[in-house]
């Protein structure tokens, strides 16, 4: 009888929950070479993954397209399709800190480079610029 309340009352009792969110933002986002048609970028994991692994990045930025209207130079900032940068060779993807955006054009500018990250849970919010 000792047995079955034991089991019982084992039963009951509440379980801790495994807390898992989304991680912070990748950190140091830095340009770590370039040419007229490729830019290297880096960066640093997030501090705080959200207990869960970090599998998948992605960048994000923007072109700047420069119109003369007489002596008047206008631009226009047009966000591009961000780039999941993981390797999804083996069963597991693999997480890298650093990107190679090739096909770039020579001649213009480009801006707002961000990173973020995702784990299982979801995305993280967008590295500083």
């Amino acid at each position: 009888a000792k047995k079955k309340e034991k089991e019982r009352f084992l039963s009951t009792k509440k379980k801790k929950p495994l807390i898992m969110m989304a991680p912070q933002p990748p950190r140091d986002l830095y340009c770590a070479g370039q040419n007229h048609h490729s830019l290297t970028i880096c960066w640093k994991e997030p501090i705080l993954d959200g207990g869960a692994q970090v599998y998948e990045y992605e960048i994000s930025y923007s072109e700047i397209i420069k119109k003369t209207v007489g002596k008047k130079v206008h631009e226009t900032i047009v966000e591009l399709k961000p780039i999941r940068c993981s390797r999804w060779i083996f069963k597991d993807p693999i997480a890298t800190t650093g990107f190679r955006i090739d096909d770039l054009k020579g001649g213009t500018d480009y801006c707002n480079f961000t990173v973020r990250c995702r784990n299982e849970v979801g995305w993280s919010e967008p590295s500083a610029a």
